[in-house]
């Protein structure tokens, strides 16, 4: 029976590096933070928020669209630097805070994008 050496030593951290990353990943992530309470990226803004800052927590949703949109939307927001997903939330986000949404949606019922669950379907 043979007895393996211990591994070097040289590669590790500090025991005091590795517990000042232990405590700062068990206050960050620990299974007491509640949910809303995450650090969760808001659209349009890039990296960690600052200390203090709130943000609302993301739920996922499907969005169905035909192709040439899904494409027209990924290269502007390429061009851009952001990602779909942000340019959506954000439009969503400035419809929200402009109090324009329902407008928004009724203009496109006028103009017979969308078609009203409310009004008579024309029988085919």
């Amino acid at each position: 029976m043979s007895v393996t050496a211990a591994p070097a030593r040289r590669n590790l951290p500090s025991r005091a590096a590795y517990a000042k990353l232990a405590k700062l990943a068990e206050k960050r992530y620990a299974p007491d933070i509640p949910w809303e309470e995450l650090p969760l990226q808001r659209a349009g803004q890039r990296g960690r928020p600052k200390n203090g800052a709130t943000h609302l927590a993301l739920s996922p949703r499907t969005v169905k669209m035909p192709e040439p949109i899904w494409k027209a939307f990924a290269d502007a927001a390429g061009h851009e630097g952001v990602s779909v997903n942000a340019f959506l939330s954000a439009m969503g986000n400035d419809l929200l805070r402009r109090h324009a949404l329902e407008k928004e949606i009724r203009r496109l019922v006028r103009a017979g994008l969308l078609h009203s669950s409310r009004m008579k379907q024309p029988s085919r």
